[in-house]
C-alpha cells in the first residue's frame, strides 16, 4: 500500500506515474501533452519536455501545494535510442529552464532530485545502476562534500551514500 502523500501536486503525463501519484493521494496537475504532429518523434518529445517544465513552474508559481512530484519522461527516450548528446540537451534544457526559475524564485524551496532508474545510452535499455540524488534543504544544518551530480560523486562525497529508491522519501521527512 502506498503511503497518502497530502498537500502534493504531482505534474506527469505518463499513465504509469498518473496512476501511482493519483493512488497515493497527490493530486494529479492535468495538461495537454503535445501530440505528434510530425515524423520527427525527438520534435515532438522536445515539445513535451517543455510543456512539462512551463506546467511545473506554473503550479509551483500559484503556490497552492507544499510538495511537488515532477517527472520529466523525456530523458528515458534518448537512452534507448542510444542519442547521448539528444539526452544531453534535454538536461541542459531542464536546467536552464527549470532548476533557473528554482534558484532564483523559490530559493527556500526544498527539494529533492533523482531519477527513477537509469538508461545509459549503450545498453538502450534500463539498467540496475545507481542514480545520482540531489537533497537541497536550505534550513537543513547536514552538509557534503558534493561538486558535480553525478552517481560517483553522490554515492562517494554524499551525505546519504547509498540510499535504496524504496526509502528515499522517508530518508528526506516527506512521509
Amino acid at each position: 500500500e502506498l503511503p497518502k502523500m497530502k498537500g502534493w501536486a504531482a505534474v506527469v503525463s505518463m499513465p504509469l506515474e498518473v496512476g501511482i501519484t493519483k493512488l497515493s493521494g497527490m493530486h494529479v496537475i492535468k495538461f495537454d501533452y503535445p501530440e505528434m504532429k510530425s515524423t520527427d518523434v525527438y520534435d515532438n518529445l522536445f515539445k513535451g519536455l517543455k510543456k512539462t517544465i512551463d506546467e511545473s513552474i506554473r503550479v509551483i508559481k500559484e503556490g497552492k501545494y507544499n510538495n511537488y512530484f515532477i517527472h520529466f519522461k523525456e530523458t528515458d527516450v534518448p537512452g534507448h535510442d542510444n542519442k547521448p548528446l539528444e539526452k544531453k540537451k534535454m538536461i541542459e534544457l531542464i536546467d536552464k529552464k527549470f532548476f533557473k526559475f528554482l534558484r532564483k524564485k523559490v530559493p527556500d524551496l526544498e527539494l529533492v532530485v533523482t531519477g527513477d532508474h537509469a538508461s545509459p545510452c549503450e545498453l538502450k535499455a534500463h539498467a540496475a545502476d545507481a542514480v545520482p540524488l540531489i537533497h537541497f534543504n536550505p534550513k537543513a544544518k547536514k552538509d557534503d562534500d558534493v561538486q558535480r551530480f553525478t552517481e560517483h560523486e553522490c554515492l562517494e562525497n554524499g551525505s546519504y551514500g547509498k540510499l535504496l529508491g524504496k526509502n528515499v522519501l522517508k530518508t528526506m521527512g516527506f512521509i
